[in-house]
């Protein structure tokens, strides 16, 4: 999950928990005007977060936006920094001891969010908007498995999203020989696909035939103006724009990223790297804690593993002791027929088994479940060969 999804989930999280706080006020401890400026400076911020990232909010089911493409420009990035400063100030003016416990929380998280936003501004992440696993390459094409398109509004919204695609993607562009003129780049190595990545959705047969693209498939089926005006938007403008991405980092990005790749060895690295501790982790741990954490996770997870071996039917397991029997047992994983599927619908089906399985363990672990369901589905077969099972 990127970080702009990550903030989706906290600040939907928020503007949840604290409506909820205000729609129960007790004869004891009425709603105060503190709580209701809280409340309005989450919404604010949730709409903030929105018009960043147009893409996450048809995501999440808001069709404001479907018309919007995110504005990745330099001076879009400092008045996002800017936004933050601003609104850090604002929660500076509420009392949050006024506030209700569960806003108090609300504004502690709000106020380490924004705290976060502000301290990421050096480490210019916007100069690093592509791997192999993130970005415009993988995203666009997913655009039909998430927006709506039950109305003619909906559509339209949508042709524009996509004439908004060559300028989305020359920003992104941009950017990126910006990171090379400061040294900010992902490690090469695990660059390796991100121009296949783009370049599938820049073949002749789409050129030729806009219906097999995949950004077509929300017209699939349909005939008149909207239906032919997609087909010249995809063969006139969305193809070749993917094609000079793809044709731009195969030639010039991708063979000039680095070659090594600690995040040290970027610019600031070291700093980098421990803002990265502290946005994963929400801690003050050094690296050098997180690192000792994890050997000490591992030899746990290690000595649980021998008892899952002396479980199983492994042949060797009586023979065999400490780390031979350990390596004996994880060759035999890798190497059994029986461990894998042997086609993808297996694959698909299997995870499909496992997952209402899954179901009908939770109720014995949470008390509150989700209530919207869900699906497992293919993964789009363009980023499945970098992508593991």
């Amino acid at each position: 999950m990127n970080r702009l999804a990550r903030l989706f989930t906290l600040a939907l999280s928020l503007f949840v928990a604290a409506p909820a706080a205000l729609a129960q006020p007790t004869a004891s401890a009425p709603a105060s005007t503190h709580d209701v400026a809280l409340l309005k400076l989450l919404d604010e911020d949730l709409e903030a977060l929105k018009r960043r990232s147009p893409l996450e909010a048809s995501r999440r089911g808001d069709p404001r936006f479907d018309a919007l493409l995110p504005d990745v420009s330099p001076a879009a990035n400092d008045a996002w920094v800017q936004d933050a400063r601003a609104r850090l100030v604002q929660l500076g003016e509420i009392d949050l001891s006024a506030l209700s416990e569960q806003n108090r929380v609300s504004a502690e998280l709000l106020r380490w969010e924004l705290n976060q936003r502000i301290a990421a501004e050096p480490f210019a992440f916007w100069q690093m908007l592509i791997t192999q696993q993130d970005g415009p390459q993988r995203d666009l094409p997913q655009i039909p498995d998430f927006q709506s398109f039950n109305t003619p509004k909906q559509l339209s919204d949508y042709l524009t999203r996509l004439e908004a695609i060559p300028a989305y993607l020359e920003g992104v562009t941009a950017n990126l020989r910006a990171g090379l003129a400061s040294g900010r780049t992902p490690p090469r190595v695990v660059m390796a696909t991100v121009a296949d990545q783009a370049l599938a959705h820049a073949t002749e047969e789409a050129a030729k035939d806009p219906t097999s693209h995949a950004l077509y498939r929300p017209f699939a089926g349909r005939q008149g103006p909207e239906a032919d005006r997609a087909k010249q938007v995809i063969a006139q403008r969305v193809v070749p724009a993917f094609r000079a991405l793809g044709q731009f980092l195969r030639d010039e990005y991708v063979p000039a990223c680095r070659d090594t790749i600690a995040a040290r060895d970027l610019p600031d690295g070291q700093a980098l790297y421990n803002f990265q501790i502290r946005d994963m982790t929400t801690t003050d741990l050094t690296a050098q804690e997180i690192h000792d954490l994890g050997l000490s996770e591992v030899a746990r997870i290690r000595a649980e593993m021998f008892t899952v071996i002396a479980r199983s039917d492994f042949p060797r397991k009586n023979e065999l002791q400490g780390d031979e029997l350990f390596k004996s047992f994880v060759h035999y994983l890798r190497t059994d027929p029986r461990f894998y599927h042997t086609t993808p619908e297996e694959l698909l089906a299997g995870y499909r088994d496992l997952a209402k399985q899954i179901d009908a363990e939770m109720p014995r672990l949470f008390a509150t479940l989700p209530r919207l369901p869900y699906g497992v589905r293919e993964m789009p077969r363009f980023i499945a060969a970098s992508a593991p099972t």
